[in-house]
């Protein structure tokens, strides 16, 4: 999930206001504001910038719930066209380097999947697209969450689990964190399957398409974690 514009949101609940940028625009003016922030790219493989992190997820789910912006879509009407790869092999024929786990379940993966707008429903303001070149970590070990490209509102947990591939690919499990942190320990194991279904699916199918002349290893990016996300979610699934 990922695309871009560049505003943050941070250590305190500084939203962004979008009446003055509205009349701004009325005028043909468009208005950006930005901070500069000193600050390096967490690493999600060091326990301590992992563990900071993690309590930018608590934060923002504290500071953004309820959502301080009504006018943003929520996240099944941004990302339901999308989020639909299981079921686009479905209907279309599975591609032939299809790996066996998933031409094996195919149709529940399919079924799985089409559950997760629902399970994603909720009021919080969310990022959806929290990756480690999104955020920065000050030298002061805080983490802020930037380019805001895609806020929408939804269930406070989807920023956590959007992530955990990330975290995957640092080395880490993410089962643990998902079992024990605060914005995602209480939710249906089920609705957590179910969203990583339509991740795993989005890119298995993204990363099959041609490539952009402007994003040479975007593919390559997209299939590492079509792996990643299916690895983890044959895991959790348990099905064989």
């Amino acid at each position: 999930m990922g695309r871009k514009r560049g505003s943050r949101l941070g250590s305190r609940r500084r939203c962004p206001h979008r009446d003055a940028g509205s009349r701004r625009r009325s005028r043909g003016w468009f208005v950006a504001v930005f901070d500069d922030v000193e600050g390096a790219f967490p690493r999600l493989g060091e326990p301590g910038e992992l563990r900071d992190t993690l309590e930018l997820v608590t934060r923002l789910a504290t500071e953004l719930t309820p959502s301080p912006l009504a006018d943003v879509p929520t996240v099944a009407e941004a990302y339901e066209p999308e989020l639909t790869g299981w079921r686009t092999f479905v209907t279309e024929g599975p591609p032939a380097d299809l790996d066996s786990w998933s031409l094996r379940h195919l149709t529940k993966l399919a079924e799985l999947e089409a559950a997760w707008p629902t399970a994603a429903e909720g009021n919080t303001l969310l990022h959806t697209d929290l990756r480690p070149d999104n955020m920065l970590r000050r030298p002061d070990g805080a983490v802020l969450a930037v380019d805001w490209a895609w806020a929408c509102r939804g269930a406070a947990w989807i920023d956590l689990v959007a992530l955990a591939p990330s975290i995957a690919a640092a080395g880490v499990d993410p089962d643990p964190i998902i079992a024990t942190h605060s914005v995602t320990r209480d939710v249906d194991p089920v609705a957590v399957d179910a969203f990583v279904c339509a991740l795993a699916g989005y890119w298995a199918a993204a990363c099959r398409k041609p490539g952009p002349p402007r994003s040479p290893r975007l593919r390559e990016h997209q299939s590492r974690f079509a792996r990643l996300a299916g690895a983890w979610l044959a895991c959790r699934l348990g099905w064989q």
